[in-house]
């Protein structure tokens, strides 16, 4: 084989060669004017064209990947902070419960306080039941008229006195209106002895809680009966005491000697 023999055999490989790549890029070329030089030309802008949408195609592809990549790593750190908050909220879940565990055993204390303070008022109730009780005095009743020279006890006094109510059969605290009893109050009897009393700095007092009277009725001193005998008088330290009409006044904090 000659040498120009063997230029036309690569001569035309390489045409061939060159029409298949143009036709995997979907350019046809011109069977009759393949040789044309403006034919080639366009040909080859034709395969620039196509290069080129095929570029962009790959930029798009290369950016979505990209896109994918930034969302994924997005997932990543959500899944991360729901793991925080899981955990968060397991040791919220801990909390409340040892809180509730907590309120369970404050709720019991404070019913078994409650319970202990209704005994003790009961208790404390029972006692004073024990220690006097209110006996209203009838209308009919004479009120006992005090004498002029009252029996007013000093510091001294008061422990003696105290002594004479532990001994006395029968103790009564009269409120008194001017000179005389103030019958529409009645008296308060005492059977508790001088348990009924408290021996303070400023003098004898109950230690009873209530003795509640209704009025009408006026207090401007108290005396102290034992065995029907007027053994002490004291002023009410705040001066007179009114009492209306249907109006009801503890007396117990009033007693004083």
């Amino acid at each position: 084989m000659s040498d120009k023999q063997e230029q036309d055999g690569s001569a035309e490989s390489a045409e061939a060669a060159m029409k298949a790549a143009f036709a995997r890029l979907g350019i046809v070329l011109d069977e009759e004017n393949g040789g044309d030089a403006e034919m080639q030309v366009a040909a080859l802008n034709g395969v620039a064209d196509r290069l080129d949408a095929i570029t962009a195609e790959r930029d798009a592809a290369h950016a979505k990947l990209l896109d994918l990549d930034v969302i994924t790593a997005e997932l990543e750190t959500v899944k991360a902070g729901a793991a925080e908050t899981d955990r968060d909220l397991a040791s919220h879940v801990v909390q409340l419960r040892d809180a509730n565990i907590e309120l369970l055993s404050l709720r019991r204390q404070v019913a078994a306080q409650k319970g202990q303070a209704t005994r003790a008022k009961a208790e404390q109730a029972e006692t004073a039941e024990k220690l006097a009780e209110a006996v209203a005095r009838s209308g009919q009743t004479e009120p006992r008229v005090l004498p002029g020279a009252r029996p007013v006890l000093s510091r001294i006094d008061r422990p003696t006195v105290m002594a004479l109510v532990a001994d006395a059969d029968k103790v009564e605290i009269v409120p008194v209106a001017d000179d005389r009893e103030e019958i529409g109050l009645g008296v308060l009897v005492v059977s508790g002895g001088v348990d009924a009393f408290v021996l303070g700095r400023s003098g004898i007092g109950l230690s009873v809680d209530r003795w509640e009277v209704t009025g009408p009725g006026k207090v401007t001193g108290w005396a102290l009966y034992l065995d029907g005998e007027l053994a002490a008088y004291r002023d009410r330290s705040g001066g007179q005491l009114t009492i209306g009409n249907h109006q009801t006044f503890n007396l117990a904090s009033d007693v004083l000697f």
